[in-house]
């Protein structure tokens, strides 16, 4: 007989960045003149307009490559001192033949091979805007080479591109000195420093695990956040960490661990407890910080709370990572640790959790890019 089940379908929506992995800073032009474009368009490009890749397919540096990086140079030059007719430069490859001279043009055909042929999709780039309190803005590489043919300062050339989803922005003032310096490097393309890059993740991911820490990040949508918001969200998370520590822990098989028992779980083991950064502007964010993954289970139940409530309970959880950029272990590990921890809670327990959760999403406007959605599903038992 066929029955109808439950299911809460939760996207973590977490990034995970390697040790080994580099993040990139693109130049938008000589004066960040191509800034506009890249941000407007959603694209990212090397200012080298009309430039046949196909010459660079060859592994190794060689001559016809070097050529055909000045031929984009002069051309380039000739948009940018007003397209004059008299001085249009030549078109033709074999004009250039001999000319390319300099150690310039070998670091131009390596900038070009590496962020059109190398960089896969999934590469995290930085583009700094012109001025001191411009924004810098973040995102991924998403799609191979294509043509660009509407770049303002290059009407009528075909540019090659990527496309590139821009996920957050930050004013170039509010990194570190040493960030800023990096960021006015006259070169089309260079790795960003690996000691530097934890200041970028978190403008572009609301939920990340790098170098060992886990964090989720919480925003706020309303002006006012206030000390009684504040008291609701503290006392879901502690509730839900302390009820992770303690099915870790502490030997607590049985159901129905109420907040002082969680509160003592923490206690006990306070290197445990997720660290929690606020920056209330209204609206501003909270971001809580582990080195277990206690920061994406929490963000996963609080968003369970939102979507099912009290029913979540009696449900079947499936967690997935829409934001994974190959298999991915974390889904894995946020789900058995959902369930355990909801497993342990009471139904009182649960339902005082739901009603913090709900109160502040309410009067702040709370809320998590964690997504739960609720869905049934037919279970045929075959019988």
């Amino acid at each position: 007989m066929a029955s109808t089940k439950k299911i809460v379908d939760i996207d973590i929506a977490t990034r995970v960045i390697g040790d080994e992995e580099d993040i990139f800073i693109i130049r938008p032009g000589q004066d960040f003149t191509l800034y506009a474009d890249f941000r407007k368009k959603g694209v990212a490009f090397l200012d080298f307009p009309d430039l046949d890749l196909l010459l660079f397919k060859s592994k190794w540096e060689n001559e016809k490559q070097r050529e055909a990086v000045l031929r984009s140079s002069t051309i380039r030059d000739w948009h940018l001192t007003g397209r004059s007719k008299d001085q249009q430069p030549s078109r033709a490859h074999s004009d250039y033949e001999g000319r390319a001279k300099g150690m310039r043009l070998g670091a131009h055909v390596a900038s070009v091979k590496r962020f059109y042929l190398e960089l896969p999709v999934g590469t995290i780039i930085v583009v700094p805007g012109p001025g001191y309190f411009s924004d810098v803005l973040v995102g991924q590489l998403s799609s191979k080479v294509i043509s660009q043919k509407d770049i303002g300062l290059y009407r009528g050339e075909v540019v090659p591109a990527r496309r590139v989803d821009w996920l957050g922005q930050k004013q170039k003032s509010e990194f570190s000195e040493e960030a800023i310096a990096r960021l006015q490097n006259q070169k089309p393309i260079i790795a960003l420093d690996r000691s530097l890059r934890k200041e970028f993740i978190p403008v572009a991911f609301d939920q990340y695990v790098f170098e060992g820490v886990f964090s989720s990040k919480f925003l706020t949508t309303e002006l006012d956040f206030s000390t009684l918001d504040d008291f609701n969200f503290q006392a879901f998370t502690n509730y839900v960490a302390g009820v992770l520590v303690a099915s870790r822990e502490l030997d607590m098989p049985h159901e129905n661990v109420t907040m002082s028992e969680a509160l003592e779980a923490l206690h006990r083991y306070r290197d445990l407890i997720p660290e929690l950064a606020t920056n209330i502007n209204s609206p501003g964010f909270l971001r809580l910080s582990s080195e277990q993954v206690y920061p994406l289970v929490i963000a996963a139940i609080f968003s369970l709370a939102l979507a099912a409530g009290a029913s979540a309970q009696s449900a079947n959880v499936r967690v997935h990572n829409s934001s994974a950029l190959q298999e991915d272990p974390c889904a894995i590990k946020v789900e058995k640790h959902v369930e355990a921890a909801m497993s342990l809670m009471g139904t009182d327990e649960w339902r005082a959790a739901c009603k913090n959760a709900l109160r502040v999403s309410k009067s702040a406007g709370l809320k998590s890019s964690v997504k739960a959605q609720k869905r049934e599903a037919v279970d045929d038992d075959g019988s």
